[in-house]
């Protein structure tokens, strides 16, 4: 069910997933502003580089993510879905949709 998982250590957010797509040979497609997070306000780009061994990054395949998504909420673990991996690009927002 899972492709992919790492610790968001040195680096952060979008060095994590700089190196899993470097390992995967795929491109990412997020959205920061679905990353939880318990501060209100949290700039963008703290947020992308802060880092913390306590948060993860999985990537699951698309048809494994509703039952991911439920083991995740039984058993009571903070997630969000935050993007998507595949095709050669790398697209980072914050909440603004792109087409």
């Amino acid at each position: 069910m899972v492709n992919a998982s790492m610790d968001v250590g040195v680096g952060g957010l979008l060095t994590t997933l700089s190196k899993m797509a470097l390992i995967n040979g795929v491109g990412f497609n997020i959205d920061l502003s679905r990353v939880p997070t318990d501060e209100c306000g949290i700039d963008p780009t703290v947020l992308a580089f802060s880092e913390t061994n306590a948060r993860y990054i999985v990537e699951v395949r698309n048809e494994d993510i509703d039952k991911a998504t439920s083991i995740l909420t039984n058993l009571g673990v903070p997630f969000s879905v935050i993007g998507s991996s595949g095709d050669d690009y790398v697209i980072v927002r914050w909440g603004a949709t792109i087409n």
